[in-house]
Formats: C-alpha cells, sequence, structure tokens
C-alpha cells in the first residue's frame, strides 16, 4: 500500500493517489558444476485510486529475465536478455529527470559477455549489449529508441589489493525523433579498485568520449569525459556507500544526455529481524551538445524492515522527491509492504 501527494511530480499537483501493488516474483534456477540457468520473473498488479490518479496507472508491470552461465577452467561465458514494463514518470524520473509522463515504458535488453583468465594477475573482457526502448503513449518529451555497445577490457590486478582496468568501447545509439537523430560514441575508460582495508574499498575513473551525431540537417563531432569516485564501507552491522558520477547515456529524450550524479546509502542491522536503511540521491542531467534544458532531480528514502517470523517480511518506508527544470515540483510517499518467500521445490 502507498500513498503519494504528487505521484506525477507535477508542478499543479492534481492531488493525492492511494494506490495498492500485488507481486507474485519467482526465481526458478538449474544449477550444475560448469553452468547454470536461472529465470526470474515478477508479476505485479497495481491500482490506484484518489483526486491525482487522471492517467490510467492500473494494471499489469510484469519483468522478466534469463540468464546462462557457463564456466570452464579459463573462461566465463554470460547470455541473459530480459523484459521490463514499469510506469514512465518513475522510470524516467530516476533516468532522466523528466516528469508527468503518460503510460509506461517498455526496455527489452540481451547481453552476452566472455571472461578469461591470461594468467593469475590478468583478465581479458568482452561483453556486448543492445536495449530497445519503446513507450505505450505517445508524449512529445518521450522518444523510443535503439542503442548497442560492444567493450573489450583488461582487467590487471596490481597487488594483492588492487585492481586496474583498461577499456574501450563502441556505441550506437538512434533515436526515433523526427530529426532522425544518431551517434556513434567511442569510450575509453581507466577505473582502479583499492581494498584500502578489510572493511574500506575505494574505487576510481576517468574517460574521454568521442561522438559523431547525425541528424537530417547534417552532423557534428563531439568530444567529452567520463568519471567516477566510491567508496564502501562495511564494518559488523553497518554498511556505508558513497559513490560520485559523471557519464554520457542515450536517453528518451532523442539526444545523448551528460549525468551527473551523487548517491550515499546507509544500511544499519539493528537486531537478527530488524534493519534501518537510508539512500540519497542527487542528479543533474543536460543534453551533450547543450548546456539548455538541464533537469535536476533529488531523492531520499528511509527504510525500515521488519522478519516477525521466519520467511515473513514487513516494510515501512517514505520517499522524497524533488525536480526542478523551468519551474519546481516535489512529492512525498509513505509506503508498507508485507511478502512472505518460499521455496516449492528443493
Amino acid at each position: 500500500m502507498e500513498f503519494d501527494d504528487n505521484l506525477e511530480v507535477a508542478v499543479d499537483s492534481p492531488g493525492h493517489v492511494v494506490g495498492s501493488i500485488t507481486s507474485l516474483a519467482t526465481v526458478i534456477a538449474a544449477k550444475a558444476k560448469t553452468y547454470s540457468i536461472t529465470l526470474d520473473t515478477d508479476f505485479s498488479y497495481q491500482e490506484y485510486g484518489g483526486p491525482g490518479e487522471t492517467r490510467g496507472l492500473d494494471g499489469f508491470k510484469p519483468a522478466v529475465s534469463l540468464k546462462f552461465i557457463k564456466k570452464t577452467k579459463l573462461t566465463d561465458y554470460t547470455l541473459a536478455a530480459s523484459f521490463v514494463r514499469q510506469d514512465a514518470t518513475t522510470s524516467e524520473f530516476d533516468e532522466s529527470g523528466l516528469t508527468n509522463i503518460d503510460g509506461d515504458r517498455l526496455t527489452y535488453s540481451a547481453n552476452a559477455s566472455v571472461n578469461h583468465q591470461v594468467n593469475r594477475s590478468n583478465n581479458l573482457i568482452f561483453s556486448t549489449n543492445v536495449t530497445t526502448v519503446d513507450f505505450t503513449e505517445t508524449t512529445p518529451s518521450l522518444t523510443p529508441y535503439f542503442d548497442a555497445n560492444a567493450r573489450l577490457a583488461w582487467k590487471h590486478m596490481m597487488t594483492r589489493r588492487t585492481d586496474a582496468t583498461v577499456s574501450g568501447s563502441l556505441g550506437y545509439y538512434n533515436a526515433d525523433n523526427l530529426e532522425d537523430t544518431e551517434s556513434w560514441i567511442f569510450r575509453s575508460n581507466v577505473d582502479v579498485a583499492h581494498r584500502w582495508t578489510k572493511r574500506l574499498t575505494v574505487t576510481g575513473g576517468l574517460g574521454a568520449n568521442f561522438v559523431r551525431t547525425s541528424r537530417t540537417t547534417g552532423s557534428e563531432d563531439n568530444s567529452g569525459f567520463s568519471g567516477n569516485v566510491g567508496l564502501n564501507y562495511r564494518r559488523k552491522q553497518t554498511t556505508i556507500r558513497l559513490n560520485l558520477s559523471h557519464s554520457l547515456d542515450p536517453s528518451s529524450t532523442g539526444e545523448l544526455e551528460n549525468r551527473t550524479s551523487a548517491s550515499i546509502g546507509f544500511i544499519r542491522k539493528i537486531t537478527r529481524r530488524s534493519t534501518f536503511a537510508v539512500d540519497a540521491s542527487f542528479g543533474m542531467q543536460r543534453s551533450f551538445d547543450s548546456s539548455d534544458n538541464s533537469r535536476e532531480t533529488l531523492s531520499i528514502s528511509p527504510l525500515y524492515t521488519y522478519m516477525p517470523a521466519r520467511n515473513w517480511q514487513t516494510s515501512l518506508g517514505y520517499t522524497y522527491r524533488y525536480s526542478h527544470d523551468t519551474e519546481s515540483a516535489q512529492s512525498h510517499k509513505v509506503f508498507m509492504s508485507v511478502s512472505r518467500s518460499f521455496t516449492p521445490l528443493p
């Protein structure tokens, strides 16, 4: 159950909504010594009411993923595919900062990877992924798109505590808009992970991006950078993580976007049965070739979970969302859930 005073994070809120979500999630796995196959499904049905329910939010929101892993003495192979249907307002707020959107987002993706151990200190990793994004409603601010990427990386264990990864990737992005926007993106990155102590791990990376974009009006070349800094600290019952990043990504606005984000997470296991967690994130998005139309978002979510009995879990949480484009909007959501897990087959 949930209550939200501005579900669409609209500047002029139509009013509050009260909703219920019923979900059945399954995991079917077949495992052997050298391979595994896993099928994950999540079939959710949601129903909303109240003055703010003006967009037909009721309906099924399925998510399905299939993964195959094959392991040999020196090489791991992975194949995966997935489909997700989710509210466009929720997905676009998290990804691009867009709000007040009708309909659902449909995401189809497939990926494959090969991880080969050259020797004790070096690995070669090749990966590729393909993603198609579509929408159930025609909205001027949203554009379906196709995105494909191939990446080759070399991972080197510099010391027992430090790993370095050098990678290069080639990506293709095509937006289904009036300008028929398509881009070729070459990325080069260097990433380092250092286990400072048994409890603290620090990561960092820096890369360069080179982009050629073509439209019906012509083509242009641009360049930019990407980077990230991360921290993960664990001690007994407490986990703290921090991440800062800047990246170039395809988006449903019909353009490539520069995205700058900061996130922090805190998890505290209070007792054997209860846990308290807080997640907070800030994001800023703007078009890759323009400083106009920048968007800023902020989200803060505390959550308390309690297990009253084996296989049972209850949760109580709150989410604050803030968005600023040309104007500002915010929403407050309170939710609670009850779930039970079981294993029908051994």
